[in-house]
């Protein structure tokens, strides 16, 4: 294990001990996560294409971002998030026939971009059918650095007359299968139109192994003093992807640390056929009631 990792956990752990983390029994923990995982599965068969007049990720679908293999905070903005005022996320629903989320989707956050009262309100900036390669994109959303396109095909889809997911599709295409180049793909503006038309842009992806790779929603960056009431709904892994569940539980000890709640681990499964893709295991949990020395014992055998 990385000696910083372990730095870092062991001061999580002072802090929390000097601020009280509040006790909550395991069992609420269990009653918890499983009525988040029942929740959660009922947002993703939910293909609403407005939410009150609001876009469709308010309340339908699942939003969700995946950790990095890192010793990083996982919720701490960083300063390339923070310049770009961008923070990557991906949205899945059963009518987006993605199975494969970034870096294999082995662990990662689950987050609420609704209005929930005592929370963060998180904001979309723009949307992607397909992964956009945001971070050589200096304002996140425009023009990719190195967009050497005639037409400069990365601009946002509205600069170009894209308004259609057919004229996305032709336009995707017309990047070529050179790796570099599809990532300049255009995209879409944060309304409800334009949500909706990277849901179904998706769709027509022409090839069907882009097809099933993930999407792109950036989210402004929030501020560091805004990490303990950030809307996250549960944290998630992906347990045939072969990464240890103890450093899934390093994540997790941190975001404990970090806000002082006690977040549920569920896993995930995108080829689930029942479509119910998340489910809940009391037996992945970190017991919350010995935190310190757990987070620290997984920390060390990571």
């Amino acid at each position: 294990m990385q000696t910083g990792c372990l730095r870092y956990v062991v001061l999580l752990g002072w802090i929390c001990l000097l601020s009280g983390c509040a006790a909550v029994p395991h069992s609420t923990l269990s009653v918890n996560g499983q009525e988040i995982a029942d929740s959660l599965n009922a947002r993703y068969v939910n293909r609403a294409s407005d939410c009150a007049g609001r876009p469709a990720h308010e309340c339908s679908g699942v939003m969700v971002r995946v950790f990095g293999l890192d010793s990083d905070p996982p919720i701490s903005p960083t300063p390339d998030q923070i310049a770009r005022n961008a923070v990557s996320f991906s949205f899945i629903r059963d009518d987006i026939p993605t199975t494969l989320l970034f870096q294999t989707g082995w662990a990662g956050m689950v987050v609420n971009t609704g209005d929930n009262a005592g929370f963060v309100r998180l904001t979309v900036r723009c949307a992607w059918p397909y992964d956009a390669y945001t971070n050589f994109r200096p304002d996140g959303c425009g023009r990719a650095t190195g967009d050497m396109t005639p037409t400069i095909k990365s601009r946002p889809c509205a600069q170009q007359g894209i308004d259609t997911p057919e004229k996305w599709a032709a336009h995707f295409a017309s990047l070529g299968d050179n790796k570099p180049y599809k990532y300049f793909s255009c995209g879409f503006a944060p309304t409800v139109e334009g949500f909706n038309l990277s849901i179904a842009s998706h769709a027509l992806i022409p090839n069907p192994e882009d097809r099933r790779r993930w999407n792109e929603i950036l989210i402004a960056a929030w501020r560091e003093e805004d990490v303990p009431a950030l809307p996250i709904e549960a944290l998630f892994f992906t347990p045939d992807t072969g990464i240890s569940i103890g450093l899934v539980h390093v994540k997790q000890c941190a975001i404990f640390f970090a806000t002082s709640r006690r977040i549920p681990l569920l896993r995930l499964d995108l080829e689930k056929a029942d479509k119910k893709i998340f489910s809940f295991d009391p037996a992945d949990q970190i017991d919350f009631d010995a935190a310190l020395p757990t987070c620290l014992y997984r920390a060390e055998n990571r």
